[in-house]
């Protein structure tokens, strides 16, 4: 079917021909599309290329070839909506809803067309304007947005509070198009670079809600509202389109990340927890993540050389199918991000009654009382570490962590686990706490702890030094094949007591898949490992099926074999 339908977009496409013909630069047809992007190294998967295809068919995109990558070029008209010409707030789109699945956006209404529109704009900016209101919902369904001078408009279907109500508007368009540009990796088609040209245009719109409110557009999308300052609004825009630039010009592939990974990034920056700033090296930069954490040492009630730790986390989906991840090694003690202007004690206490006071859960009952909680504001000390961050690939992470000590006076005296549960920071809507993670704990001594996170900072480049690390508590090999200078062995690893392994693109890393059969690992992250050779009938009864809850192997072109050899295995939730 998606074969079928690429046909279809590149026999309609060629009516666009001499549209496109007329631009001073050339651009890529659609028959081209596919080699055009293998000449630039951009891996868009069938999905991707179908969908671009049918941007390119409908008018609302097309693929510049006269620069030293593809860039594909997006014209798109915003609407600037305010309640009265005096009013200072406009309105913003801050989530989408499709089924019972949230996604959070932060988007003036929008309304992509064909560039060679562009002089129709100028001329009916009234009409884009019609068409764009209709395109998010602002309306009723089925019903043309008419004129103010043409009347009242039919009330819109707007869900508020869980009930349907119906209001008239009314609306007026200002005559003058402002253009704007911004330049930014495409998040929809990962590696492609996109520029976007805005054409903006103001509307006031009399009768919508004074507060927040929902829409439902014509493909049964349900959106989200709400009335914000227009300079904080313009501010924002500025900000995220600035460090996208920043994060490109500094050779930080973001677009490999996702697009939620960037809009958490970008969220992280806005709300004060970070800070990303560029740090000249030489002739050329670098960006910089800054933030600063509070680590809490817990200690044992009646070992006082044991410190609680953080075995690992479990992370519960807010998705429809609320399906809990696969448990995430973390041993680290209890860390929270500072919010702006936060006391270090406070931070501590918030993290407590965080991570603790949601009810233990398993073999272990225990009630969290919050007034048996005691900081020592005397114990408090800096400690700053430079690593690349797990959370965003490629970008160096400057952590400033705020230690201090505490006791829980009924706490537990074995290993136990606990359930998080809390809103999520970037849902305005969710009144009441869902369960968010769930936390195994384990007593440790501090030495440890020490010598784990000793060894993980010196920024171990081959296999072999973590063999006698492991030896020593360090249980996670994390090593990433866009960092130079990566070598080694499986075989440096067999033996070892590691229960993860992440060797992303370590494309010089050679050995056998059988050199870990032994191994009592969690999760085995092989992926773009190219010399990494095997069959995967070489795991069939190895005691590593017997723990492995993650196989990603994506990219592994030398490794064999069929899937049905991992089918006795015990723990597998999770193959790529």
């Amino acid at each position: 079917a998606a074969m079928a339908a690429m046909a279809a977009a590149a026999t309609e496409c060629r009516r666009f021909d001499s549209q496109w013909a007329k631009k001073t630069a050339p651009t890529c047809a659609v028959e081209q599309l596919g080699e055009v992007l293998q000449d630039a190294s951009i891996s868009l998967n069938l999905h991707e290329q179908t969908l671009l295809m049918k941007e390119i068919q409908k008018g609302t995109c097309y693929v510049q070839v006269d620069t030293s990558v593809p860039v594909r070029v997006a014209t798109v008209c915003r609407l600037w909506i305010k309640r009265s010409l005096s009013e200072s707030k406009v309105l913003l789109k801050y989530k989408e809803r499709y089924g019972v699945d949230d996604v959070p956006v932060h988007q003036l209404p929008s309304l992509s067309f064909n560039p060679t529109d562009e002089n129709q704009l100028e001329a009916n900016a009234e009409q884009f304007a019609v068409d764009a209101i209709e395109v998010n919902g602002l309306h009723r369904p089925g019903h043309r947005v008419r004129r103010k001078s043409s009347g009242a408009l039919p009330p819109p279907k707007i869900r508020r509070q869980s009930s349907i109500v119906g209001t008239d508007c009314t609306f007026e368009v200002t005559p003058n198009v402002r253009h704007t540009d911004e330049e930014k990796m495409s998040l929809k088609y990962p590696g492609l670079f996109t520029r976007y040209e805005f054409k903006d245009i103001d509307v006031v719109m009399a009768g919508l809600y004074e507060d927040k409110f929902t829409t439902a557009t014509p493909n049964k999308c349900l959106n989200f509202w709400e009335w914000r300052e227009e300079e904080e609004v313009k501010a924002e825009f500025a900000q995220r389109s600035q460090t996208e630039i920043d994060l490109r010009d500094s050779g930080v592939k973001y677009h490999e990340w996702g697009a939620e990974t960037l809009k958490s990034l970008l969220r992280e920056v806005e709300s004060g927890q970070s800070v990303l700033e560029k740090v000249k090296i030489g002739d050329t930069f670098e960006m910089r993540r800054t933030l600063t954490v509070c680590r809490v040492w817990i200690r044992h009630p009646e070992d006082s050389t044991k410190v609680l730790i953080e075995h690992q986390k479990q992370v519960h989906s807010k998705k429809s199918d609320n399906k809990p991840s696969p448990h995430e090694l973390v041993n680290l003690p209890l860390a929270k991000k500072f919010m702006p202007k936060e006391d270090v004690v406070i931070v501590a206490k918030r993290g407590i009654d965080e991570e603790l006071g949601g009810g233990s859960t398993g073999r272990i009952e225990w009630e969290y009382d919050s007034s048996k909680v005691e900081v020592f504001p005397k114990t408090h000390q800096v400690v700053t570490e430079e690593k690349d961050s797990k959370s965003y690939p490629g970008l160096k992470s400057y952590y400033r962590f705020e230690e201090i000590d505490a006791e829980i006076e009924n706490i537990p005296l074995e290993d136990f686990e606990t359930n998080e549960y809390t809103k999520d920071p970037n849902d305005k809507d969710e009144e009441e706490d869902r369960l968010a993670y769930t936390h195994e704990w384990k007593w440790m001594t501090a030495d440890e702890v020490h010598v784990y996170h000793k060894v993980i900072a010196k920024g171990r480049r081959d296999l072999k030094s973590f063999k006698d690390a492991a030896e020593e508590g360090v249980r996670e090999v994390i090593l990433s094949g866009l960092q130079r200078g990566v070598t080694g062995s499986l075989k440096d690893l067999s033996g070892s007591k590691l229960e993860k392994i992440d060797l992303y693109n370590c494309v010089d890393i050679e050995g056998e898949l059988s050199d870990l059969k032994d191994l009592r690992l969690r999760e085995l992250q092989l992926r773009g490992c190219t010399q990494i050779t095997g069959d995967l009938k070489d795991l069939c009864g190895a005691p590593i099926l017997d723990t492995l809850e993650i196989l990603e192997l994506s990219g592994c072109t030398e490794i064999k074999g069929t899937t049905l050899a991992l089918a006795a295995s015990k723990a597998l939730t999770s193959l790529n």
